[in-house]
């Protein structure tokens, strides 16, 4: 993770982060000096806020603010759609995905939504909302039509609420990051690339989103190895 701060020595940051074990993960350490502290929220992928009991209360809890969420919780199962190959994506997989990739966000999101337009009306800023997608948002592949489906409905999302929370002080960012060096690919039955790239320069590019000036949106990041084979 990085250790790079932001500008604001109290904000507040909560980051659902599952599935990886070498998740994109905080974005500070807790003993950073700059910051007060950072919430942490685990969020297991069949168990998801609602069911958790994540509420504006639980919020207000753990911390005096909210100035940042990370919705950096995902995962893929690859497959085609034809039933009658054995390989094919099934309906527990389908749903899996679209419940941890999608209503996961949707659930955070709203979530964090009323402290940080309670924080908007009391400061002129209410905070940043960044939503790690996928170029498979940008690109449909073969066999990849759940998580396809998944991630361009987060682009979707994003855009939308950007256009939604933008005047009442709340950025909406999505990161597009290709090949990354986590158990990502095993776990969704691909090989993925020889030449990833690595969780660090991921969550390096996240703090400059975040470190941008209040009036200054960067709206959309693609990451991309540079070569992706070596």
């Amino acid at each position: 993770a990085a250790r790079t701060t932001l500008s604001n020595p109290e904000q507040h940051a909560i980051l659902p982060d599952v599935i990886s074990k070498e998740p994109l993960g905080p974005i500070v350490r807790r003993d950073d000096p700059h910051w007060t502290r950072v919430v942490r929220w685990t969020l297991n992928a069949l168990i998801l806020a609602e069911e958790y009991g994540v509420t504006r209360d639980t919020v207000a809890d753990q911390a005096d603010r909210l100035d940042v969420l990370v919705n950096n919780a995902g995962l893929g199962r690859f497959g085609p759609v034809n039933a009658d190959n054995d390989e094919a994506v099934g309906l527990g997989e389908w749903d899996l995905q679209m419940e941890t990739n999608l209503r996961g966000v949707f659930l955070c999101t709203r979530r964090a939504l009323g402290p940080m337009k309670a924080q908007n009306e009391a400061s002129g800023f209410g905070g940043h909302v960044v939503n790690v997608a996928s170029v498979a948002g940008l690109v449909g592949t073969a066999n990849l039509s759940a998580y396809n489906t998944t991630k361009f409905g987060l682009r979707g999302f994003s855009e939308a609420l950007m256009k939604e929370v933008r005047d009442d002080g709340i950025k909406v960012t999505c990161l597009y990051p290709g090949s990354i060096a986590t158990d990502f690919a095993a776990s969704a039955g691909t090989s993925g690339s020889s030449n990833p790239m690595r969780p660090e320069d991921i969550a390096d590019t996240l703090v400059h989103v975040l470190r941008a000036p209040d009036n200054y949106l960067i709206s959309e990041v693609m990451m991309r190895p540079l070569r992706p084979r070596g």
